[in-house]
C-alpha cells in the first residue's frame, strides 16, 4: 500500500472508532494525523476498510490532527460526511455520538465554506473539545459553535500553541437548556490563547443549568461589528446565572460592547485582565454594568490590569456608584484607579466602603494663552479628561516651500481637550499685519490667527509661518557656431515650476554670456551662461551650457597639375575636384597644392614619388612636388595637413593609376598609387574634411571606384 494509501487508511479508521460504528478499542491518548490535498479534496487513494460489513470510502478532512483520548462503544447511527474543518466538529461532537475528549489541532489555514445546517451552528454537546489553532486562521464565515449540556457538561477549550492563530467570524454560544434530564454540570468555555474574531454569549435557561467561560489568555475582539450587534461577550443575558472569570486576556475592539453583563451574569476578575477599546454607539463601553451590579473581584489584581466600566446608574454630586465587590478584601491598600477606568469622562474611579465606585467630577480650567498654545489645567483632583488634567489647543502652521497651492494652518487639540468646552472660530491670515481675504499662497512672511472662547474669555492664538522660494533651474541648451561667427545662444530649459506655471510667471529679459568667447576666437568650447530672469515665487539658479566654436564641413583645395603633351593646366579650386586627366593615357608629371579659404592656421604639405627618382621631399602650399620638362611620371602621393588644420581636418585623396583605374582612398599620410610597377598616375583626387565627419564612399563627386586598394607595391 502506498503513502496515500496508508494516510487514506488512517483517516478511515479514525473516523470509523470516532463514530463508534467499529468495535475496535482506540488507546489514550492515541494521535491519528488528518491531512488532505486542501480544503474539499478527496485522498487519492481507493483504499477501504471493510469491518462488519460496514464499508466506508476514505473521507473528506481539512487539515487537522486528531486526538482521541476516550470512547465508548459504538453508536447505532450511521455519519453523515463533510469535506471542511467541522469533519471532526460534526462527526465527533454531535448529540448522536458517546461522550469523549477530543482535541483538534489546525495544521494550516482553513475555511467553512458550506452550509449544514439552516442555523449555521455546530454544537459541542458530549464532547470536551480542545481546539488548538497553532498559529493558523479559521474562518468561521458566520457560523456559530454551540456549547450546549443537554446531556452532560461539556468544556470547549481554545488555545494557540504556535501564536497568532484567530478563530475568525465565529459566534460562540455557551448554552445551558435542559432537554431530557437534569446535569448539574455546566456548559464551559475555556480560552487560553489565540484571538476570537467574533462574539461570545454565555446564557442558561434554568437555575439547575450553568454557562461558564474562563479566560486566562488571548483576545476577544470583533473588528467588523457584524455579528451579534458585535457585543464582545454577553455574561448572563439570559433568565438564568452565567459567569465569565477573566485572569489574563483582553476584550478589545468590539463596537457593540466589551463585556455586557446581563441582570443574572457575573464578571470575576484577578490577576491581569484587560478590557479596554470596545465602544458602543461610537462612546467607550467596556463593561457594562445595569443597575444593582458589579465587578466581582475574586483575587489579587496585578500590574497590566485595566478595566473600563459603564454604569446604567447615574453617579450624583451626593451619591457613588459602587463598580466593584471584594476589592478591599483582595487587594487592600490599593487605589483602584490603578485598574479601573471610567469609560464616561464625567466620572473618576476612588475608593469607598472598601471598593471601588464611580464619582462624579467636576472640571475647574484654569486658562493660559502662550503664542500659538493655549492651555487649560483642571484643579480640581480626579480629572476625568483623557490625557490628565493639563489639557491643550495648538494653532499650527508649519513653514512651507512654494507650489502654487494656498498654505493650510490647524488647530491640534490634545484627547480631553472636548472636556473644556472651549470652542475655536475660523483661522484667519497676516501680512504685515494686515489681514488676507484668503490663505497666502505666494512666498512670504506670514501669521495664521484663531480666536478661542473659552468660558466666555477670548484668547488669541499666533502662529508664524513663512513660504519660501521654491528652487528654479534655468539651463542653457548647448550651441554651436562656425569660426569668425558670433557667439549664440539657443535658448533654456526650465526645471522646478509649480503645477499650472511656466515662463510667464518670469520678468526680465534673458541673456547670455559666453566666458569671452566673441567672432574670431579660437576653435574650442566656451561656457554659456543665462542671466537676466526674475520671479517673485522662484530662487532662480543658473545652469551654463557649452558653446562650440567649430570649423567649416569641408575646405577648398587649390591644385595646378602638369600634363604630358598638355603642360600646365588651369588651377582647379573646390572639395573634391578631379586634377589631371583620364581616358587618355597621359602621365601626370608634377601637382601644387594648397588650402583655399581656410580659417585656422596650418597647411597641407604632399610628395611624389616620380620615375626613376623615387620618394621626393616633402613640400607645402603651393609648392611643385614630380618635375616638369623631364618626361617623368608621378607613380604615388603622399599628402597631410599641418598646425590647426590637422588638428581639425583630415585629408583624403585618390589617384586614377595606369592599368587600376580609380584606387581607393588614402588618408592622412597614407600612400596612394603604385610602386615598383612603373605605372603613371593620370589624374587625383583631393578632399579636406572636418575630423569626425563620415568615411568618404566609393562614389564621390561622380567619380567611381574601380580599385579596391589605395596603393600597390611590388
Amino acid at each position: 500500500m502506498g503513502q496515500w494509501g496508508r494516510i487514506a487508511l488512517g483517516v478511515v479508521l479514525a473516523v470509523v472508532m470516532a463514530l463508534g460504528m467499529c468495535p475496535a478499542q482506540v488507546r489514550a491518548e492515541e494521535v491519528v494525523e488528518v491531512a488532505s490535498g486542501g480544503e474539499g479534496q478527496a485522498m487519492q487513494s481507493q483504499d477501504t476498510l471493510e469491518n462488519d460489513d460496514v464499508q466506508l470510502e476514505p473521507q473528506y478532512a481539512d487539515v487537522v490532527e486528531v486526538t482521541i483520548t476516550e470512547i465508548e462503544p459504538p453508536h447505532e447511527h450511521e455519519p453523515q460526511c463533510y469535506g471542511d474543518l467541522v469533519v471532526a466538529l460534526k462527526l465527533l461532537n454531535t448529540t448522536i455520538y458517546p461522550k469523549r475528549t477530543v482535541t483538534l489541532k489546525l495544521v494550516n489555514d482553513t475555511t467553512v465554506t458550506q452550509d449544514y445546517y439552516a442555523s449555521h451552528y455546530f454544537s459541542l454537546q458530549q464532547a470536551n473539545t480542545t481546539i488548538d489553532l497553532n498559529g493558523c486562521t479559521a474562518n468561521m464565515t458566520d457560523h456559530e459553535l454551540k456549547v450546549a449540556n443537554r446531556y452532560t457538561g461539556p468544556t470547549l477549550t481554545i488555545t494557540d500553541t504556535a501564536g497568532g492563530g484567530v478563530l475568525d467570524a465565529c459566534y460562540i454560544l455557551v448554552d445551558a437548556s435542559p432537554i431530557d434530564s437534569i446535569d448539574p454540570n455546566p456548559a464551559n468555555l475555556v480560552m487560553r490563547g489565540g484571538t476570537i474574531n467574533g462574539c461570545v454569549k454565555l446564557a442558561a435557561s434554568d437555575d439547575s443549568r450553568r454557562a461558564e467561560c474562563l479566560m486566562t489568555d488571548g483576545t476577544i475582539t470583533n473588528k467588523n461589528g457584524a455579528m451579534k450587534n458585535g457585543v464582545g461577550v454577553d455574561v448572563g443575558g439570559s433568565s438564568h446565572a452565567s459567569t465569565f472569570a477573566m485572569t489574563g486576556g483582553s476584550v478589545t475592539g468590539c463596537v457593540g460592547g466589551g463585556v455586557t453583563v446581563g441582570a443574572n451574569g457575573t464578571l470575576k476578575v484577578s490577576g491581569a485582565p484587560v478590557v479596554t477599546g470596545n465602544t458602543k454607539d461610537g462612546q467607550a463601553c467596556n463593561v457594562y454594568l445595569p443597575t444593582g451590579k458589579a465587578i466581582e473581584v475574586a483575587g489579587e489584581l496585578a500590574d497590566g490590569a485595566r478595566i473600563g466600566v459603564t454604569t446604567q446608574a447615574i453617579p450624583a454630586a451626593d451619591s457613588s456608584v459602587a463598580i466593584t465587590r471584594g476589592f478591599g478584601a483582595n487587594n487592600s491598600g490599593v487605589d483602584p484607579a490603578r485598574f479601573f477606568v471610567s469609560d464616561d469622562p464625567r466620572y473618576y474611579v476612588a475608593l469607598g466602603d472598601d471598593e471601588a465606585v464611580l464619582k462624579p467630577h467636576t472640571h475647574a480650567w484654569q486658562w493660559e494663552a502662550s503664542g500659538s498654545v493655549l492651555t487649560a489645567t483642571c484643579v480640581n483632583k480626579h480629572c476625568t479628561a483623557e490625557g490628565g488634567n493639563r489639557q491643550t489647543l495648538t494653532l499650527v502652521a508649519k513653514d512651507k516651500t512654494y507650489d502654487g497651492k494656498p498654505a493650510s494652518a490647524t488647530t491640534q487639540a490634545s484627547a480631553g481637550w472636548e472636556a473644556t468646552g472651549a470652542a475655536a472660530g475660523d483661522v484667519a491670515y497676516y501680512a504685515g499685519g494686515k489681514q488676507l481675504a484668503a490663505a497666502p499662497k505666494d512666498a512670504g512672511a506670514y501669521e495664521a490667527r484663531v480666536m478661542v472662547s473659552a468660558e466666555g474669555t477670548p484668547y488669541e492664538l499666533v502662529a508664524p509661518f513663512s513660504i519660501k522660494k521654491a528652487p528654479l533651474t534655468v539651463a542653457a541648451r548647448d550651441n554651436a557656431v562656425v569660426f569668425g561667427q558670433a557667439p549664440a545662444g539657443a535658448g533654456v530649459t526650465y526645471s522646478g515650476f509649480a503645477a499650472g506655471e511656466g515662463k510667464q510667471v518670469l520678468s526680465g529679459t534673458l541673456a547670455y554670456d559666453f566666458g569671452g568667447c566673441q567672432a574670431g576666437s579660437p576653435v574650442g568650447t566656451y561656457p554659456i551662461t543665462p542671466s537676466g530672469l526674475r520671479a517673485s515665487n522662484y530662487d532662480i539658479v543658473y545652469k551654463a551650457g557649452t558653446l562650440t566654436v567649430c570649423v567649416p564641413d569641408a575646405c577648398a583645395v587649390t591644385a595646378i597639375a602638369h600634363v604630358q603633351r598638355k603642360g600646365t593646366l588651369e588651377p582647379s579650386t573646390g572639395v573634391g575636384e578631379v586634377v589631371g586627366t583620364t581616358g587618355n593615357s597621359l602621365r601626370l608629371e608634377s601637382l601644387r597644392l594648397s588650402l583655399f579659404g581656410q580659417q585656422l592656421p596650418g597647411g597641407i604639405e604632399y610628395r611624389a614619388h616620380v620615375q626613376r627618382i623615387g620618394w621626393q621631399g616633402w613640400v607645402a602650399d603651393g609648392a611643385l612636388a614630380g618635375t616638369q620638362g623631364k618626361s617623368r611620371r608621378v607613380e604615388a602621393f603622399q599628402m597631410r595637413l599641418t598646425g590647426r588644420m590637422a588638428e581639425c581636418y583630415d585629408v583624403y585623396y585618390r589617384v586614377h593609376a595606369q592599368r587600376y583605374g580609380w584606387m581607393a582612398w588614402a588618408k592622412n599620410g597614407e600612400s596612394a598609387g603604385t610602386q615598383g610597377r612603373s605605372l603613371r598616375v593620370e589624374a587625383v583626387q583631393v578632399v579636406v574634411v572636418r575630423k569626425g565627419s563620415p568615411a568618404l564612399g566609393t562614389t564621390y563627386h561622380g567619380v567611381v571606384q574601380t580599385y579596391t586598394k589605395p596603393f600597390v607595391k611590388r
